[in-house]
């Protein structure tokens, strides 16, 4: 159970509210693959706005299909986790493990969602998930300031960036590749 606070304003005055909210954190079944396509669209339009709409389409054909959303949730190598409350999802992590380290594929959170601990909450059960594993790394594109800023602030370090190597649909990524010991 999580209780956040609502400020408002009545008749001059602030007020605030304690609002009890239900999060939970369960493996997404494939009915909750158009709730998850939502919440990544709606996450990448508001993360990316250095790309066109255009590209964004194209990224989320790509990375947010219905049939590799379905293979994910479905391979038992990946670990798939979202975090919902009770009227939609509100994050989503992925991630595999190669060799000793953890490799993070995505998490995100609805903009709307942010600065609550879901992000944090999504990013542990990924590490506890592995417990055998030594590091854990993540990709980032390197324009993408807020997330580079909270990875740094959850202990990873930047290790290596990748420019020009990653091209999908015709559309370049550069990466900042960070890491952290666990």
């Amino acid at each position: 159970m999580i209780f956040l606070t609502q400020l408002r304003q009545k008749q001059d005055k602030l007020v605030f509210d304690i609002i009890r909210v239900m999060i939970s954190y369960s493996k997404p079944t494939i009915e909750d693959i158009h709730r998850i396509q939502k919440l990544l669209n709606e996450t990448w339009r508001d993360t990316y706005t250095f790309r066109s709409k255009e590209e964004l389409r194209k990224i989320a054909l790509f990375f947010h299909n219905t049939k590799a959303l379905d293979s994910q949730i479905k391979n038992k190598n990946i670990f798939f986790r979202v975090a919902r409350d009770e009227k939609q999802i509100l994050g989503v992590v992925t991630a595999t493990q190669v060799a000793n380290k953890v490799n993070i594929g995505r998490l995100y959170v609805g903009p709307k969602h942010q600065g609550r601990g879901i992000g944090s909450r999504l990013l542990e059960l990924a590490m506890s998930h592995y417990s055998s594993a030594e590091k854990i790394r993540v990709e980032v594109d390197t324009k993408n300031n807020i997330s580079c800023s909270w990875y740094l602030s959850k202990g990873f370090k930047k290790v290596d960036v990748k420019t020009d190597t990653r091209t999908i649909k015709g559309i370049t990524f550069n990466l900042v590749v960070m890491e952290k010991e666990i």
